[in-house]
């Protein structure tokens, strides 16, 4: 009796082993998958187009991308997610710097889709929460900080989880010129996000500023601990250095500094004469 089950056990291997074969090509990439998969969907399923869709971004082929989650919008026209989607990749191109001339408008386009995913009734709160999130970095792209600010806090109200909106309002009151607030959101980005080395460099490049020299030694020292090839931030620890008086150890940094293309300005000429 064992014996005929290993006999059968194994003709269901080789059958397996035959399918995976013949499939190999069919998984090769998400895009092929999904390829497939239309074949027998017959244009009533937004699923595969969607999925497709976000192969294609993730591979920065963003007009293929976008006829894909047109025709899912046009199976689905009252999904949100499909919208999102879309505006996430016009946002995506306006700030890819592949578009030149061509990022306002694609700006617009991203934001209409949000404004269009909002509106559908069918919205899910951590949908919600990620496209204000996204019109509001769009908005501040333009310019539009104030519109922002409300776009980005009402979704980090939303989702108080979602890392995108504390590091977006950040750089929203960066422009404004409310440091202290800017602080605030980059230390409640780290909490989700603490391997951020670009994050602790901003933050105690910013305590720097505010003349808090030995938060911003603490914040620096994080960021090159995790990225010991950030240049720029061996430039700011060197000016952080400077201000606490020593200057050997400034020395040490700007050298380094140098070493990966970041020259000393007149102001590091003043702080290291102070």
């Amino acid at each position: 009796m064992r014996s005929n089950l290993n006999v059968a056990a194994g003709i269901v291997f080789v059958i397996f082993a035959i399918w995976t074969v013949r499939q190999a090509g069919i998984w090769k990439d998400g895009g092929t998958l999904w390829t497939h998969v239309m074949q027998f969907e017959e244009d009533k399923n937004s699923l595969p187009y969607w999925n497709r869709g976000q192969f294609l971004r993730g591979q920065g082929k963003f007009d293929q991308a976008l006829q894909d989650y047109t025709k899912a919008i046009t199976i689905e026209p009252k999904n949100p997610e499909l919208h999102n989607s879309r505006g996430k990749t016009y946002f995506d191109m306006a700030m890819s710097g592949k578009f030149k001339g061509r990022e306002v408008e694609l700006t617009r386009k991203g934001i209409a889709d949000f404004d269009e995913g909002l509106s559908k009734p069918s919205l899910k709160p951590k949908t919600k929460a990620e496209m204000l999130i996204n019109r509001g970095a769009a908005k501040a792209s333009m310019g539009q900080f104030e519109a922002a600010m409300k776009d980005l806090t009402e979704g980090i109200a939303t989702e108080p989880t979602n890392k995108n909106g504390y590091l977006n309002r950040s750089l929203v009151y960066f422009n404004l010129q409310q440091f202290e607030k800017a602080i605030q959101d980059y230390s409640e980005y780290l909490k989700y996000d603490p391997y951020n080395a670009n994050i602790w460099y901003e933050r105690g490049m910013l305590r720097r500023s505010l003349n808090r020299p030995q938060e911003a030694l603490s914040d620096l020292n994080r960021a090159l601990q995790m990225d010991p090839n950030l240049g720029i931030a061996y430039m700011e620890r060197a000016r952080t250095h400077a201000l606490m008086g020593n200057k050997a150890a400034a020395q040490q940094d700007y050298q380094r500094a140098q070493q990966f293309g970041h020259k000393p300005a007149q102001y590091d000429q003043e702080l290291m004469s102070k």
